[in-house]
């Protein structure tokens, strides 16, 4: 996800898209990512010790948290480490609460080589050969199939359909199965795919719904109204300090990004333009968002009147994700692009400082009578957890995913002791070696507390629902602030509304690629898209929307018709 560090929403949030988000940037692995003292023993010593317990009669038992007795060996690399992946002293990737619960309820004794998100390391340690018996790849790494067509993993199909608990396998097919059946290699299972349901990143417009009223304006419903409402922003001094001191969208440099933070691509979504998705043409082919100079210009051409007009700030190009905290808490802008959890960050920061200001999401909207459709990724795999070629028991890994799950998930969830440890901003899930994010979790939370909302019933909600329940409910009756994000994500008419109108319209656009990249794309589409970025910061600027034009063209040239003739390879061949 995106360009800026989550703050409370990771805590609120917990393994939701906003926090697995977040998980990806997080700034390093705050040095705590050091190999324990037993990684010194070789992947390959451990696995020797662990061939030899092969033989344990629990190796035939399907409970699916059947315990093993006598206890097994298996080594493990954690990528899932990083950031705010915090040890307590004493603590490590092999010494921490999770490995301690791999033990006592699973009889799984779990050496961890090392815990870091290091691609490099990765990279590396794949490239050695000596591959430990569990770790994740990212998910959009071309090594999974490197390492499925070298026969280096092992294939967890029958293991899988045996062992894994009824909560994971629901878990995993919530998207249909997309995920699932995507993540599959001539039909067998090389991977457990940890994934968020990409519905989760469904963008909205926030807008400050108290300047909104005070000038009087219409909620946003079509193109026309947004550029309205952002001229009376920036013209009418909607703050009320006699000052020409506010804008109308707010953007950063970061936001011109693909999948920038502060990103503008809803603009684009209004003109049924859709950059960053391979969507099919009326041929029937694949063809990229971005190639789509007709749809992309008329888009470019507001966004430059917009600009021209004063309505995005002057210095956007410049501004970094960073700023946007200090840029909000400073009231100057009265819209922006963004997902469901930005009333935690970064609206909030407005709010503690007027807590008279006030927020709205809004859903996006289009230019013409054809409605804006909202794009869904095709597949959002974070990581993939694979197990080596020959390890003793694989069957072991499937174990351990049904414990996380439970753990994290199921009737007797515990939040603060396997989930997030809020006092000490501890993200103690990251310990977990292998684990499943929970599908549509934020939706289901929206739906759960607004019925106990209706009915004052609240016998039917987690944990988790029942103590954001209880924040929505105080800031209705007390106006806490710092209550405020849970009623502007949650509370009636909160943000995840969006996320169901937007399915119940059918207005999801799922991308029609939902491969690993091609070879074409991973040597060509981040230089591609980082000219996009230079182009449309031009034209927003006042380049002629014409050099659009140029732009495919070199697109095309510089890689794209490759891209192209690879996504419609892999189309034809995969096409339902």
């Amino acid at each position: 996800m995106k360009k800026a560090t989550c703050t409370l929403a990771a805590a609120v949030l917990l393994t939701s898209f906003a926090l697995a988000g977040c998980s990806g940037k997080d700034g390093g692995n705050n040095g705590n990512a050091a190999a324990s003292p037993q990684s010194s023993q070789s992947s390959t010593a451990t696995s020797d010790a662990s061939a030899s317990t092969s033989s344990s009669p629990a190796a035939d038992n399907t409970d699916p948290l059947g315990k093993y007795d006598p206890p097994i060996k298996l080594t493990a690399v954690n990528t899932l480490i990083a950031g705010n992946a915090k040890f307590l002293p004493g603590e490590s990737p092999s010494n921490n609460i999770w490995i301690k619960t791999y033990a006592e309820e699973l009889g799984i004794d779990v050496n961890v080589l090392w815990g870091s998100d290091s691609v490099d390391k990765l990279t590396l340690m794949v490239a050695s050969g000596d591959l430990p018996d569990l770790f994740a790849l990212p998910g959009d790494s071309p090594m999974f199939d490197q390492l499925v067509d070298q026969g280096q993993l092992e294939d967890l199909t029958d293991v899988y359909d045996k062992y894994a608990s009824p909560l994971v396998k629901d878990l995993m097919t919530r998207d249909g199965g997309r995920t699932l059946e995507g993540s599959k290699r001539n039909g067998k299972i090389y991977s457990i795919p940890r994934w968020h349901d990409p519905i989760d990143a469904s963008l909205v417009l926030w807008v400050r719904e108290d300047w909104r009223t005070k000038l009087g304006l219409p909620e946003p419903k079509t193109m026309d109204d947004i550029k309205a409402i952002a001229t009376a922003f920036a013209t009418q001094d909607p703050d009320g300090n006699k000052k020409a001191d506010t804008t109308g969208l707010y953007v950063s440099g970061d936001g011109t990004e693909p999948d920038g933070y502060y990103n503008l691509d809803p603009v684009f979504y209004g003109f049924h333009a859709y950059p960053n998705s391979w969507v099919e043409d009326a041929s029937g082919k694949l063809v990229y968002g971005k190639a789509q100079a007709d749809v992309m210009k008329s888009a470019l051409k507001l966004l430059q009147e917009m600009y021209k007009d004063k309505l995005i700030p002057k210095d956007f190009a410049l501004k970094k994700g960073e700023q946007l905290e200090e840029d909000t808490a400073q009231g100057k802008y009265g819209l922006i692009y963004g997902e469901y959890y930005f009333p935690d960050y970064p609206l909030r920061s407005l709010k503690q400082a007027d807590p008279k200001a006030d927020w709205k999401a809004y859903s996006i909207v289009s230019a013409d009578a054809e409605p804006a459709m909202m794009p869904v990724p095709g597949l959002e795999i974070l990581n993939r957890f694979v197990a080596k070629k020959g390890t003793a028991h694989p069957e072991a890994i499937i174990k351990m995913l049904n414990l996380a799950t439970e753990k994290l998930y199921g009737p007797n969830a515990d939040y603060a002791k396997y989930n997030i440890d809020a006092a000490t901003n501890r993200s103690i899930w990251k310990y977990t070696v292998v684990q499943q994010l929970l599908p549509r979790q934020e939706d289901n939370k929206y739906v759960n507390i607004n019925k106990a909302l209706e009915t004052k019933d609240t016998s039917s909600l987690t944990t988790i629902e029942k103590d954001a329940y209880d924040k929505v409910v105080d800031y209705m009756n007390n106006g806490t602030i710092d209550n405020w994000p849970f009623f502007a994500m949650y509370g009636p008419g909160g943000s995840i509304r969006h996320h169901l109108e937007y399915e119940k319209e059918g207005r999801l656009l799922y991308d029609k690629f939902t491969g690993t990249p091609t070879p074409a794309m991973t040597e060509y589409k981040d230089a591609l898209d980082v000219r996009f970025n230079d182009v449309m910061v031009k034209i927003i600027m006042g380049a002629s929307v014409d050099d659009y034009d140029k732009y495919v063209e070199e697109w095309y040239k510089q890689g794209g018709q490759k891209m192209t003739d690879e996504a419609n390879a892999w189309y034809a061949e995969n096409k339902k």
